[in-house]
């Protein structure tokens, strides 16, 4: 996901991310989901924070090389809301 520049501090990311979260949970049954966040991106980074998610390590591999992951789990988004 990526939002323009002027439409920063919006609430969009926060809006995005809780409505992908959300659906993760409720409409694919999965028991955990991930974001990858680019290191120097302070607002996504503490979105995901604030969503309840938790850092788990920084990538090593592939696209994601170097970028900050994020994991949530169902019961952990559930106890969130």
């Amino acid at each position: 996901m990526s939002i323009h520049r002027d439409r920063w501090g919006q609430g969009l990311g926060t809006e995005a991310i809780t409505a992908a979260l959300q659906f993760g949970f409720d409409r694919l049954d999965v028991d955990e989901l991930i974001t990858a966040t680019h290191q120097q991106n302070a607002g996504m980074n503490a979105i995901a924070l604030r969503l309840g998610m938790a850092f788990r390590e920084v990538a090593d591999v592939g696209p994601w090389k170097a970028s900050n992951v994020y994991a949530i789990s169902r019961n952990d988004w559930a106890a969130n809301r």
